[in-house]
């Protein structure tokens, strides 16, 4: 799948709880079912033009709510999804592992123009926790080792918060899933007493897509659809 080793990081996929919600209503791991419920549809796995398997999400409001710290305080990062992509795992198996991603419905699997991974790591299915700078810094490395010559660092940054701490970072770099093609990615990952969720951003450049509109599109969609809500 792309951008395995990029991120997925850590090299194993970890059994993860994440929630889902839709309209207005939280959905849980039988996200087909409660949105059954909300719409009268369920979630129907299609195939694009390629033959590759994908989840239509298009007609959803669709946001995914991701536990950092429960253990001392409510913090939960929530991140909306744009309604024109497509997530690529079924829900049972992001449930299972934490880990999904979306691409723009127009695009194939093997060959995306842009690409949001949403990651868990929670201390109660993995039996260990693991911080937010951690699995930034194994991503940061894996960008830097595979990323090609022109590795470009556009943002760093770490900071400690009440109850969380956060690691965001973003680069231009040379990426393998493409050919060698050069892309942008955000990354951002938030951790508490035990558990980490994050989210990672990542464009395509080509002759319509420039660094420049690439950084502020990244930029629009941290500021609009990545939200940390410490309750």
């Amino acid at each position: 799948m792309q951008h395995k080793e990029l991120l997925l990081t850590i090299g194993l996929l970890f059994l993860a709880s994440c929630s889902y919600r839709t309209d207005t209503r939280t959905v849980g791991a039988r996200g087909t079912q409660a949105s059954q419920m909300d719409t009268g549809k369920e979630f129907v796995m299609q195939k694009d033009a390629a033959g590759e398997s994908f989840f239509d999400i298009e007609n959803y409001k669709f946001t995914s709510l991701l536990p950092v710290n429960h253990a001392t305080a409510k913090v939960t990062m929530s991140i909306n999804i744009p309604q024109n992509f497509k997530s690529i795992y079924s829900f049972e198996q992001s449930t299972k592992t934490g880990f999904q991603e979306y691409i723009p419905k127009s695009d194939v699997v093997s060959n995306w123009s842009e690409m949001i991974t949403t990651k868990s790591y929670i201390l109660a299915k993995t039996g260990f926790s693991v911080s937010a700078v951690k699995v930034a810094d194994q991503i940061r490395q894996g960008i830097l080792q595979q990323g090609g010559p022109n590795v470009e660092e556009l943002l760093h940054a770490t900071k400690e918060h009440k109850g969380y701490t956060t690691s965001k970072f973003m680069y231009a770099y040379n990426d393998p899933f493409l050919n060698g093609g050069r892309a942008v990615m955000y990354a951002e990952y938030a951790s508490g007493t035990y558990d980490c969720a994050g989210v990672q951003y990542a464009i395509a450049l080509s002759d319509t897509m420039t660094k420049k509109d690439a950084v502020k599109k990244i930029n629009a969609f941290a500021k609009n659809n990545i939200t940390i809500i410490n309750a």
